[in-house]
């Protein structure tokens, strides 16, 4: 993974396009214990899980792309979704904007601007 994919999926992290994931339980399951019916509607807040520092550790409400090269760090965040029902343009929308933004940092004009500084 690069620098910039880093970048990127550590901002969708910190702000996700969805604050929530609405889900209904197709069986009866317990979790944490708490029970939940099958058909129970299930609101997974993505923006709480995406900072918790249970999942993310202490630094979990700062912007650190190298944490996606760590070998301790979630494979997912609930930015788009996950599974089965996850968001189908997600590969469309990291597309979008990989390529212009690789395509940007590889201009002429941006590695002049960055001999400068």
């Amino acid at each position: 993974m690069t620098y910039l994919e880093a970048a990127i999926k550590e901002a969708s992290r910190l702000c996700p396009v969805a604050s929530g994931l609405l889900r209904e339980s197709e069986e009866d399951v317990t979790v944490d214990n708490i029970k939940f019916r099958k058909g129970t509607s299930i609101l997974i807040n993505t923006y709480a899980y995406n900072r918790s520092e249970d999942v993310f550790g202490p630094t979990a409400n700062e912007f650190r792309p190298e944490r996606w090269a760590e070998k301790n760090t979630p494979t997912t965040s609930f930015k788009q979704g996950y599974g089965l029902r996850s968001c189908f343009g997600r590969r469309y929308a990291l597309l979008t904007l990989n390529v212009p933004s690789k395509s940007l940092m590889s201009s002429d004009f941006v590695q002049k601007m960055m001999s400068i500084s």
